[in-house]
């Protein structure tokens, strides 16, 4: 795990659905990335190397539905390098159900991402040990937990 954490939010992705005003809410945030894509697979994205270190340096991701489902690649890309994936509260029981006893961070409006780094980042320490406690988690219990049910299913 990577324990410099440059970056507060990173957001790469095209505009739909609530996006834009996800966007709005978050631009304000010192150390915050932003790409903003016109197209899923725009050339103009980060090739996957760049996706992987900006996740590597980031403390939230912001993980918004995808084109038609709540759901997205980007909750796995996140844990996988480290980030805390952030969702809507209103489809915690889905991620409840998919991802039980997941660390995400979950919120009401987007804006709460801000007012969360207001309230943590005064400590840098507590938040590199959640950074580390929930790649913990998602090593320890997602991973084996899905490689497990594969290897049974063979």
């Amino acid at each position: 795990l990577h324990y410099e954490l440059n970056l507060n939010i990173s957001l790469a992705g095209s505009i739909k659905q609530d996006r834009q005003y996800m966007i709005d809410q978050i631009k304000e945030v010192e150390y915050t990335f932003v790409k903003s894509l016109s197209q899923f697979n725009d050339p103009r994205g980060l090739p996957i190397n760049g996706m992987i270190e900006l996740y590597k340096n980031t403390l939230l991701v912001p993980c918004p539905m995808g084109w038609s489902h709540v759901d997205s690649f980007r909750i796995m890309e996140a844990l996988e390098w480290g980030a805390i994936p952030v969702i809507k509260n209103c489809d915690r029981e889905y991620f409840d159900s998919i991802y039980p006893e997941n660390p995400f961070l979950k919120v009401d409006d987007w804006a709460e991402m801000k007012l969360f780094l207001e309230n943590d980042l005064t400590n840098r320490r507590t938040c590199i040990k959640n950074t580390f406690n929930y790649y913990t988690w998602f090593i320890n219990k997602l991973k084996i937990s899905v490689k497990t049910k594969y290897e049974s299913i063979l």
